[in-house]
């Protein structure tokens, strides 16, 4: 049949689209652009605002206990510039390192 054939073709196409996806990241809300300047500066409390703001927003208001876990033990475990990479690794649709997705699943077994 014809049709699978079309079907089996469209994944091709798809590879073009996710080349575009790692650029999104850099038009983060403005508020990260001026977190990202003070990288050298560490976890201000702006940053955990931001973090809490995005991490709730995400999953609710019964997900503060989990964010605040997990920026709590991410502060404890990464210096702020290497949390920033890994975050943006992410956002951009790679896949996170093993341990920091122990940490957060560490935080969904607390909360």
């Amino acid at each position: 049949p014809e049709e699978a054939e079309t079907i089996l073709q469209k994944p091709e196409t798809i590879p073009e689209e996710a080349e575009t996806i790692p650029q999104k990241p850099l038009t983060i809300p403005e508020e990260a652009e001026t977190i990202l300047q003070n990288a050298e500066i560490g976890y201000t409390p702006e940053f955990v605002n931001f973090y809490m703001g995005q991490c709730v927003g995400t999953k609710g208001s019964e997900a503060q206990a989990f964010c605040q876990c997990t920026i709590d033990k991410i502060q404890e475990k990464y210096p702020y510039e290497e949390f920033l990479s890994i975050g943006l690794e992410i956002t951009g649709g790679a896949e996170p390192p093993e341990d920091f997705n122990k940490l957060i699943k560490s935080c969904e077994a607390e909360n």
